[in-house]
């Protein structure tokens, strides 16, 4: 006859094993729909800054068809910021009624075409708008380059 207090141990052993790899399991799944939910919030709010990002250079471009090219040139130098709204001469703005932050910047250049003829005029902006997750700065970068014709 078997020794019935070595199987009650044995067995008191198997169940608190049997406990420990199905909390281990459980907690895998909850870290993994944890993360796919921070995953999926990530996505959007970078989506959210692209959008943003893209919105002051759509701007530009009316104000370039507006003003003309010098005035355009004239007026829209350097560093700057669009608050949602409006371009304003600052380095960096918030964009009202959101977390993130804007900052445009300015490049005028003049190249001479290959064989020759005459320079053509470039403006290059780069709109980037940035926000925080936790410690760290994410961002999100949108160039467009404009020609004069």
């Amino acid at each position: 006859m078997k020794n019935l207090k070595n199987v009650t141990g044995q067995m008191i052993i198997e169940v608190v094993i049997a406990f420990a790899v199905v909390a281990v399991a459980l907690a895998g799944l909850v870290q993994i729909a944890t993360r796919s939910t921070t995953n999926s919030g990530a996505a959007k709010r970078q989506a959210v800054a692209t959008a943003h990002a893209t919105k002051p250079l759509e701007f530009l471009e009316g104000e370039k068809e507006i003003l003309g090219w010098e005035a355009f040139k004239a007026t829209y130098n350097g560093n700057k910021c669009f608050d949602g709204v409006a371009i304003f001469n600052f380095a960096s703005c918030a964009i009202t009624g959101t977390e993130y932050t804007s900052t445009l910047g300015f490049t005028n250049s003049s190249t001479i075409p290959t064989g020759g003829g005459y320079p053509v005029e470039q403006i290059t902006i780069v709109s980037q708008v940035t926000w925080r997750e936790g410690s760290n700065t994410l961002k999100s970068v949108q160039t467009k380059v404009f020609t004069r014709y």
